[in-house]
C-alpha cells in the first residue's frame, strides 16, 4: 500500500495565490483611502500577494497603473474614488487586467453604480470568487478629440456644482446650495435616431451607471453591460419646483415627471448655440458647441 502527503509548499504549487496590484490615491476622500488602507492592506495579505503603488494627485494614476502592470499583477485594487477609477481604467483595457474600485472617494458614483451601497469589506469579498464581467464605456466627440468616460457625461446644472467645488467650495452640499442661485439654463438641440429635444435644460445626464453627482440616482434604469446609453432631460424649471422635486431625483423616482425625458439610446449628438462646458465623471471637458456621444460595448473589466 502506498501514500502521499501533501505539504502547505506542495498545494501552493497547485494552487498558485493571485497576485493583486493595490492603487492607493493617499488623498482621496479627504484622506479617507488612508483611514481604511491599514484594513485593506490586512485583508487582502491573507489571501493575495500584494504590490502597493501610491497617487497623490490627479493624472499620476495612470502611471501608477502602469508600475504596477510592470510587476505581473492579476487585478488591479483601487484604494480611492472616481478619478482614480477613471484614470486607471485605460490600463485595465488595454491588458486586459480587472478591477476593483472601491468607494473610498467623495462621490465614488462609478463604485457605487457596480456595488450598489454595499461597504469596503463586503465588495472586498468580491475577490473569493474571481468573478470577472466586462462593463461598458462611453465616448465623447468633441471636434477631433475624444474623451471617454466609464459612468456618465453631464451638462448644466451639475457641471456648475462642479466649478463651484473646484473654487475651493470643499462641502459638496454647500456647492449644490451655491449652485441653485448662479445657475442658468442652457438652451440645446438634442439628436437622437428616434428624439428631438430643443429647449432650454435644467441638468442633461448621458450615462452607463444609477449614480452620478455625489450618490444622485439619475438613471435609475441603467444597466452597466447593455450596450446601451440611458438619457436623462430635465427641462429649465422655477428653482423651487427643481427644489421641491430634489428628493425624487435623488432617489431616481424622478423619470415619471413631466419636466422629466428619459430614454434608452445607442448614441446621441447636442448642438448648443454658444460653446459650453460638459464633465465626464466628474472632469470638465472644453466649451464645444458641439458634442457627440456614444457607447463602447463591455470593454472595462471588473470584479462583480
Amino acid at each position: 500500500m502506498s501514500s502521499f502527503l501533501l505539504t502547505n509548499c506542495d498545494i501552493f504549487l497547485f494552487f498558485p495565490m493571485k497576485k493583486l496590484g493595490v492603487l492607493i490615491n493617499s488623498e482621496a476622500g479627504r484622506k479617507k483611502a488612508m483611514i481604511y488602507f491599514p484594513i485593506i492592506k490586512d485583508i487582502l495579505e491573507k489571501k493575495f500577494i500584494c504590490e502597493y503603488s501610491f497617487t497623490t494627485y490627479k493624472g499620476k494614476g495612470y502611471q501608477s497603473a502602469k508600475d504596477l502592470l510592470r510587476k505581473d499583477v492579476d487585478g488591479i485594487i483601487i484604494v480611492g474614488g472616481d478619478g482614480t477609477a477613471v484614470e486607471t481604467a485605460d490600463v485595465a483595457i488595454e491588458n486586459n487586467i480587472p478591477l476593483l474600485p472601491l468607494p473610498l472617494g467623495r462621490g465614488s458614483d462609478y463604485s457605487h453604480s457596480i456595488y450598489g451601497k454595499l461597504g469596503v469589506i463586503d465588495i472586498l469579498k468580491r475577490l473569493d470568487t474571481w468573478n470577472i464581467q466586462y462593463l461598458d464605456a462611453g465616448v465623447v466627440k468633441i471636434g477631433e478629440k475624444r474623451f471617454y468616460f466609464l459612468n456618465g457625461f453631464g451638462m448644466g446644472f451639475d457641471v456648475e456644482v462642479i466649478r463651484n467645488m473646484r473654487r475651493s467650495l470643499n462641502t459638496y452640499l454647500l456647492s449644490v446650495g451655491i449652485s441653485y442661485f448662479s445657475y442658468q439654463s442652457k438652451w440645446i438641440t438634442l439628436q437622437e435616431e428616434n428624439f428631438i429635444f430643443k429647449g432650454n435644460i435644467y441638468l442633461l445626464t448621458v450615462g452607463i451607471g444609477k449614480y452620478m453627482g455625489g450618490g444622485f440616482n439619475l438613471l435609475p434604469d441603467a444597466k452597466m453591460d447593455d450596450g446601451i446609453l440611458d438619457l436623462s432631460v430635465i427641462e429649465d424649471v422655477p428653482f423651487f419646483t427643481f427644489f421641491k422635486n430634489l428628493g425624487k431625483v435623488y432617489k431616481g423616482k424622478h423619470k415619471d415627471l413631466r419636466i422629466v425625458h428619459y430614454r434608452k439610446v445607442k448614441s446621441i449628438t447636442i448642438l448648443l448655440k454658444t460653446p459650453l462646458l460638459s464633465h465626464t465623471d466628474g472632469n470638465l471637458l472644453p466649451p464645444s458647441k458641439r458634442i457627440e456621444i456614444s457607447i463602447l460595448p463591455k470593454v472595462v473589466p471588473v470584479f462583480y
